[in-house]
C-alpha cells in the first residue's frame, strides 16, 4: 500500500510518501504558504522515481479545524492527482485528531488530552481525545466564545468554557496567538499535526477516516 500524506490546516505544511507502511520521502517547511504547498508536495516524487502518483493506493489530508485556503488547496491538489486514477482514495481526517494522537500515542502515554484552536469571530474550538483500549476516541468539536479563555479564572466561566476541568494536557496549533489574546497565562503546549503523524494514524486507526472529505467549516458562510 502506498500513501502520500499531506498536512496543510497549520502553519507548519508537509508531505510524505510511504510505501508499505515505511515512509520513503518527505519534506516540512514552515515557510511554504498555503497556495505552493500542493506544488511542493507533487515534487516530492521526484526523489521516488520507482513510485509514482498512478502507485499510489490513498492520499491522507487533514480537513481542519485550520487554515481554510490551506485546505481547500491541499483537497484541490488530491482530487487532480487522483483524477486519472480512479483506485487512488481520498481519505481526511479532523486535524485535533492528529494532534492528539501524536501526543497520546507516540510521544506520551497520557490517558486524555484537549486540542483547542482559534476559531475567529470571537471565539475558540476544542474537542476532547481520549486513549482507550481499541485505540483512541476523539470528541465532538465544539465551538465557545472567546471570552471563555479571557476570564478563565471566573465561575460562571470555569462552569461554561472550554477548557474548564482541564485535563492531563491542554494543546494548540494556536497556542502563540490564544495566549497573547488572552490577560491571563494559558497553560497550552503548542503541538502542530504532521504528515508522518497523520500517516500513522491512518495506518492504525484508519475507521478514523471518511473518504471524500470536505473542509470542517466552524461559522455559517457570510
Amino acid at each position: 500500500m502506498n500513501l502520500l500524506s499531506l498536512e496543510r490546516s497549520s502553519s507548519n505544511p508537509g508531505a510524505a510518501l510511504y510505501r508499505d507502511g515505511v515512509c520513503v520521502a518527505s519534506f516540512f517547511s514552515k515557510a511554504i504558504e498555503g497556495h505552493r504547498a500542493p506544488s511542493n508536495a507533487f515534487a516530492i516524487f521526484d526523489s521516488t522515481p520507482d513510485l509514482q502518483p498512478s502507485a499510489l493506493s490513498a492520499i491522507l489530508l487533514t480537513i481542519g479545524p485550520g487554515s481554510f485556503s490551506g485546505i481547500r488547496a491541499a483537497i484541490a491538489f488530491a482530487q487532480g492527482l487522483a483524477l486519472p486514477y480512479p483506485h487512488i482514495k481520498i481519505l481526511g481526517v479532523p486535524t485535533p485528531a492528529v494532534i492528539a494522537w501524536q501526543h497520546l500515542r507516540l510521544a506520551t502515554s497520557g490517558e486524555t488530552c484537549v486540542v483547542v484552536g482559534d476559531a475567529r469571530r470571537g471565539h475558540i474550538w476544542q474537542t476532547r481525545c481520549q486513549r482507550t483500549a481499541s485505540g483512541l476516541s476523539f470528541g465532538e468539536i465544539t465551538l465557545h466564545p472567546y471570552t471563555g479563555v479571557q476570564e478563565s479564572r471566573s465561575s460562571e466561566v470555569q462552569k461554561n468554557s472550554a477548557i474548564s476541568h482541564q485535563p492531563s494536557a491542554l494543546l494548540s496549533p494556536d497556542a502563540e496567538r490564544l495566549s497573547a489574546l488572552s490577560p491571563q497565562p494559558l497553560a497550552l503546549l503548542p503541538a502542530f499535526p504532521t504528515a508522518e503523524g497523520l500517516a500513522s494514524l491512518y495506518l492504525a486507526e484508519p475507521g478514523c477516516f471518511v473518504e471524500n472529505p470536505l473542509p470542517i467549516y466552524l461559522h455559517n458562510a457570510v
